[in-house]
């Protein structure tokens, strides 16, 4: 099945549109009402989530020298990344995404990014679209930090 929007500059793109998007909301909430501003620090914790599972596709696709995500799942399914893995809600989930990826064996992921990883691939949920989690703006603050972090580093280590 091919995606209409799954090829690698597709989600390079997106992921840093989405770290923008969330600084900019962050920026946004500090001169609003108490209301307004859970509500776009919940939608920047969001984002910044979706920047970090961008990162990985990116990382993962090119890896496998293929220009799609659902191209590298196909090629490397001999090694136990299978498409329908990632398909839907399984498609969000950042422990699997890392789970296809060599990152954690790189020398400097304990220092520089596994523990800024952790904050965001258990904190963060793709069910924060339709829920109204009241997230405090130090929280929210560290979770976006931690998601530019872990999004930053990926595409550093991205051939």
């Amino acid at each position: 099945m091919a995606y209409r929007y799954d090829h690698v500059d597709h989600y390079r793109v997106a992921g840093r549109q989405r770290l923008e998007d969330a600084r900019k909301l962050m920026a946004k909430a500090k001169g609003e009402s108490e209301a307004d501003a859970r509500r776009h620090l919940r939608a920047a914790a969001y984002l910044a989530g979706y920047a970090v599972e961008c990162a990985l596709k990116v990382y993962i696709a090119e890896r496998a020298g293929c220009g799609r995500f659902a191209e590298a799942c196909a090629a490397r399914e001999s090694s136990g990344l299978r498409p329908h893995d990632f398909a839907g809600r399984q498609g969000h989930n950042l422990a699997l995404l890392l789970s296809a990826t060599d990152l954690e064996g790189l020398a400097d992921w304990v220092a520089k990014c596994r523990r800024a990883f952790m904050r965001v691939a258990t904190e963060w949920s793709v069910d924060w679209r339709y829920c109204r989690k009241e997230l405090g703006r130090a929280y929210t603050d560290e979770l976006v930090g931690a998601a530019k972090q872990v999004s930053e580093w990926v595409g550093r280590q991205t051939p």
